[in-house]
């Protein structure tokens, strides 16, 4: 019997349009600052939420988990 494999991260959170994969890859890859990035989150709370579900902060001292 081979092991079950774990679900993927995002298996429980709705898939991204190709609009909403747009703006993360935009950011993640400089395209797109800060400022853009969090107005296009705060308007789209699938976004948001997959944002805040997935991504982890950077900071090893933050205490956001």
């Amino acid at each position: 019997m081979s092991p079950q494999v774990p679900p993927s991260a995002t298996e429980h959170l709705p898939p991204l349009t190709s609009n909403q994969r747009s703006i993360l890859d935009a950011y993640r890859f400089g395209q797109l600052d800060e400022n853009a990035f969090q107005e296009a989150i705060a308007g789209d709370p699938v976004l948001s939420d997959y944002v805040r579900r997935i991504c982890r902060p950077t900071d090893p001292h933050s205490k956001v988990h």
